[in-house]
């Protein structure tokens, strides 16, 4: 005040009630207000208990072990299942997951591809099992169909996908000695299928040749006829259904047709001439 006597009326209040806390030094609440505070506080509690939750925190601890344990599970299966063959416990959960697969890709072409792999790979599994064998090509034929049809109108998608089966017919062609004879017809079906065929050229018109130019024995002679004449020659482009695909070079076939040609014309040669070995037919 002696430093500031200007201000002496505002600061003489306030050095007052400073003086007088100074004097009560430090503040304590009496005990008769801590008892009476301590009573309203218990008899609040009292009057309003804690509600518990619905599900206990053991019951959620136990849940949330069990969806650790089932996950796991689910996951340990779905890796085992793909190894799975047809017949096997897990090959429906197989099938399952690669749907999921399939439809999470953003090339479901490319996929199908993949997948048509697999059912060439398990029906080489599975082979000399008939009604295995039936399964995996039924699987095998379905994808393929999805390749067709997703390439119908695009030539580049299916020049591409003509070189991926035609790998993959290669695979069912050595299947085709030890298969079923109910079976055969079905991989016949599919092999050498073009993707795409809108013009197709006629079927080769087969030469007949007679039981005495062949040579061959009396007895042999009806078997040689049926053999050279009829059957191998009307069944070749049935087998082959390639032999009657265009002969000219096409945007869907272009970089495919020269290699299906030379396939075909070598695997047809080498057929007359085992034919015509057994046989004892002259060239």
């Amino acid at each position: 005040m002696q430093r500031h006597p200007e201000l002496q009326e505002q600061l003489r209040p306030m050095l007052a009630a400073a003086a007088q806390v100074q004097e009560l030094g430090e503040f304590k609440p009496r005990p008769e207000f801590r008892m009476q505070t301590r009573a309203m506080l218990h008899g609040y509690m009292r009057a309003s208990p804690r509600r518990r939750p619905a599900f206990s925190s053991g019951f959620l601890r136990l849940a949330t072990s069990l969806g650790v344990v089932v996950l796991a599970l689910v996951s340990t299966g779905a890796a085992l299942a793909q190894s799975a063959l047809p017949g096997d416990p897990l090959y429906p959960v197989k099938l399952t997951t690669e749907q999921v697969w399939r439809n999470l890709q953003s090339d479901p072409v490319r996929a199908d591809a993949a997948l048509a792999n697999r059912r060439v790979q398990e029906l080489v599994a599975v082979q000399g099992q008939a009604e295995l064998e039936e399964i995996s090509i039924n699987l095998y034929a379905e994808t393929v169909q999805q390749l067709r049809s997703a390439a119908k109108d695009d030539p580049q998608l299916t020049a591409w996908l003509n070189q991926v089966l035609l790998v993959q017919q290669d695979t069912l062609e050595k299947l085709l000695v030890n298969s079923e004879a109910d079976l055969r017809e079905k991989l016949f079906e599919l092999l050498f299928q073009p993707l795409n065929n809108t013009n197709p050229a006629p079927a080769i018109t087969p030469t007949p040749a007679t039981p005495e130019a062949s040579g061959a024995a009396p007895a042999d002679k009806a078997i040689v006829a049926t053999a050279t004449a009829g059957p191998l020659r009307e069944i070749i482009p049935t087998v082959f259904p390639i032999l009657a695909s265009p002969k000219e070079e096409t945007p869907a076939n272009r970089g495919v047709l020269p290699i299906l040609s030379d396939a075909v014309d070598d695997t047809l040669d080498t057929t007359l001439d085992i034919i015509k070995g057994l046989f004892g037919t002259k060239k």
